[in-house]
């Protein structure tokens, strides 16, 4: 089974409104959920829950939101650490077509060279229809 997490564009952490409450004062909240996952094999798609995870009173920075959405992009700029889905793949298809140029700069043949080029730009291509 196949399961595609649809990262691109998805924000692991936002700042949102939260039901969530601190003594009759309100609150903003950092809220936190998985990508979504594609299963393609079995056409659908699974969407992980959002929870709060820091909530803040209005009125304990002069900004509060302004504040709240600075911790929710450093934490969205260290996501793989909280999600695998955010994490990169142990290979990804840069890595390889690097090691294929290096091939590719050692060999004479003229042959060889253009088939790696191709192979190359053919990674290339596919990774960008995937994405």
């Amino acid at each position: 089974m196949t399961r595609v997490y649809l990262t691109e564009g998805h924000a692991y952490f936002t700042v949102e409104a939260t039901a969530c409450t601190i003594q009759k004062r309100g609150a903003q909240a950092i809220v936190c959920g998985d990508a979504p996952r594609r299963d393609d094999k079995e056409k659908t798609t699974s969407y992980s829950m959002r929870a709060p995870i820091l909530l803040m009173p209005p009125d304990l920075f002069d900004d509060a939101e302004g504040t709240l959405r600075k911790v929710a992009d450093v934490l969205n700029e260290n996501a793989a650490r909280f999600f695998s889905s955010a994490q990169t793949p142990k290979c990804p298809v840069s890595a390889i077509a690097e090691t294929l140029i290096r091939i590719k700069d050692r060999l004479t043949d003229r042959t060889e060279r253009d088939a790696i080029n191709d192979a190359v730009a053919a990674l290339y291509a596919r990774a960008a229809s995937v994405n």
